[in-house]
C-alpha cells in the first residue's frame, strides 16, 4: 500500500482517508486478529464465518460520517429481503445480508452523559484525523475500537448455535407490546421472527405475524401485493 508509506514517511497535517484506502486499512490491521476467530474479509468492510445450521456469522464496519463502528450479524439463509420488485436471498459469501445484528452498546446511550459519550468515542474507528501523526492514530483508533467491543460481539456470538437460540435474541428485541428496542432496525426483528417461527414448524403462527406486521409497519405498507404474497409463500416453503 504505497499510500500507508507516503502517509507515515510524508506525514500531512491532516490525514482524511478515502474509503478505498480505508477499506484496505482495516483489512491490513484487522483480518489476521477477524482469521483466527474463522472469519475471512469481503474486502467490503465485513468479515463473516462459514454457514452452519442456515445461519452465518459476520462483523462488519458501519460508516458513519468520518468514521465506521462496528457491527455483529447473523445472516440467515432461508430469510429472504426485497430488492427492487425480486426477492434476495443470502446465501452465498458475495451476497452477505445482516438479518439480525447489534452495535455497541454505547451507541444507543451516548446522548446520555458525557461518561457514556466517552465510551462511545472509544467505539469508533476514525478516517480523518488533524495530527503529524494523523495514521498511526487512525489505526490506534480501529484496534481501540476493536478491543472495546471485543467482549460484545463474542458473547453475542456464542450465544447463536441453533434457530431456537435466534428466536430468544429477537424477541429480546421486541417490546412486549410489539414495538422494538433500541432504533428500528430493518429488517424489522418481527419480520425475522415470522420466518424463525416457520422455521421452527409455526408456520401458521409465523404466516398471521407477518401478515399483521404488512399491515402496521410502515416500511412494509409501500410493497406491492405482489411481494407481499411471494414472501407469503416464501414463508411456507421454509
Amino acid at each position: 500500500m504505497n499510500w500507508l508509506d507516503t502517509y507515515k514517511s510524508q506525514p500531512p497535517a491532516f490525514v482524511d482517508l478515502t474509503h478505498t484506502e480505508f477499506k484496505e486499512l482495516l483489512d491490513l490491521e484487522l483480518t489476521p486478529v477477524m482469521r483466527e476467530r474463522g472469519l475471512t474479509y469481503d474486502g467490503r468492510y465485513t468479515w463473516y464465518g462459514e454457514m452452519n445450521n442456515s445461519m452465518r456469522k459476520s462483523i462488519s464496519a458501519y460508516l458513519l460520517k468520518s468514521g465506521a463502528i462496528f457491527r455483529w450479524a447473523i445472516t440467515f439463509d432461508f430469510i429472504p429481503w426485497v430488492s427492487g420488485n425480486r426477492l434476495v436471498y443470502s446465501r452465498t459469501e458475495k451476497n452477505i445480508f445482516a438479518h439480525l445484528y447489534e452495535y455497541p452498546h454505547d451507541f444507543y446511550a451516548a446522548s446520555e452523559s458525557w461518561e457514556a459519550q466517552e465510551r462511545w468515542a472509544n467505539s469508533t474507528c476514525r478516517m480523518t484525523q488533524m495530527a503529524l501523526d494523523g495514521i498511526q492514530k487512525i489505526i490506534d483508533s480501529i484496534h481501540t475500537a476493536f478491543a472495546h467491543d471485543l467482549k460484545w460481539f463474542d458473547k453475542w456470538h456464542s450465544e447463536f448455535n441453533t434457530i431456537d437460540d435466534a428466536l430468544r435474541m429477537v424477541n429480546a428485541k421486541i417490546m412486549p407490546h410489539g414495538e422494538l428496542m433500541y432504533y428500528n432496525f430493518y429488517p424489522s426483528p418481527v419480520y425475522i421472527k415470522a420466518f424463525l417461527l416457520a422455521a421452527t414448524d409455526n408456520k401458521e403462527e409465523g404466516r398471521c405475524l407477518l401478515q399483521r406486521h404488512f399491515e402496521h409497519e410502515h416500511i412494509y405498507l409501500s410493497w406491492s401485493d405482489d411481494i407481499k404474497n411471494k414472501l407469503l409463500k416464501k414463508l411456507d416453503d421454509v
